[in-house]
């Protein structure tokens, strides 16, 4: 059974990820070097970034939760 090629391009963007090259092929895996919009670079597997698994490096985890509260009965 053969693979698919994973077919990318440099400045693709899958949520905050950009892919800006394509490093080299490890046992098989496509792996990719992205740079995500906080400024930090991440290598990540195409087929991951195919399935749309990874959308940023990881600062979207440790982002505060958007939630304002303008008083004790209200919440946006």
């Amino acid at each position: 059974m053969s693979r698919k090629k994973l077919e990318f391009e440099i400045g693709q963007r899958f949520g905050k990820l950009t892919i800006i090259s394509q490093h080299t092929l490890v046992q098989k895996a496509h792996l990719w070097w992205c740079k995500c919009d906080c400024g930090n670079k991440v290598l990540i597997d195409g087929s991951a970034l195919k399935r749309k698994n990874n959308k940023s490096c990881g600062c979207l985890k440790n982002r505060p939760n958007k939630r304002i509260v303008i008083d004790e009965t209200i919440t946006v």
